[in-house]
């Protein structure tokens, strides 16, 4: 479940460092930015096109302590690269023929530039989240559900795919946003060209 609030200076093992997240004023790349930042981190909320949700965030992050700005911009030189894939890579979802084979193209570049960028120290990992509970989702996730069905209630909706997971529930931002943390951080630093099925054990 997403962090509670602030950390203590003594737990906040990503302070002094910075984190640059795309897409970050929503869904997430909210989440993402919300628990790297609750951990010490200084984000820069990148965004494409709203600078609004953008700036709605780092109030967010700035509220929690967090050094936060918002940036409209080209990104290069990273030290890390952690790219999004889906579980509907591999569970066969119907109409999604054309997302699934994108996420699928994500994977393959994810263990190809594992191996092109690690001459320069540069891992590359991707996630694989399941259901996440986000603007997508509300419009997208009947399609997960079986026997699912357009205008089906999100209640009805969250019921079925909490049933489909192990863990009993369906998938928030801050969940991804705590795997990318794993793979940031000093502990994940030996972990490179893997692909994190970050979906409660449901895929």
């Amino acid at each position: 479940m997403p962090s509670a609030g602030p950390m203590s200076n003594q737990v906040k093992p990503l302070a002094g460092k910075v984190a640059l997240i795309t897409g970050a004023g929503r869904g997430i790349g909210r989440g993402i930015a919300l628990e790297l930042g609750i951990r010490g981190a200084s984000i820069i909320v990148n965004y494409g096109r709203s600078a609004s949700s953008a700036e709605s965030v780092v109030k967010e992050l700035e509220d929690l302590g967090t050094k936060a700005v918002a940036l409209q911009a080209d990104i290069s030189k990273p030290a890390e690269v952690v790219a999004l894939s889906s579980s509907a890579q591999m569970a066969g979802v119907p109409n999604h023929a054309l997302y699934a084979g994108s996420k699928a193209a994500v994977e393959g570049f994810t263990r190809a530039f594992a191996v092109d960028c690690g001459k320069k120290r540069i891992t590359c990992n991707a996630i694989a989240p399941g259901g996440i509970q986000s603007d997508m989702f509300d419009e997208n996730s009947w399609h997960y559900v079986p026997g699912g069905y357009k205008g089906m209630s999100l209640d009805k909706i969250k019921e079925g795919l909490a049933k489909m997971c192990p863990l009993g529930r369906v998938g928030v931002p801050a969940d991804i946003g705590k795997a990318v943390y794993c793979l940031v951080s000093d502990e994940g630093e030996w972990i490179n060209g893997q692909v994190i099925r970050a979906s409660g054990g449901g895929t």
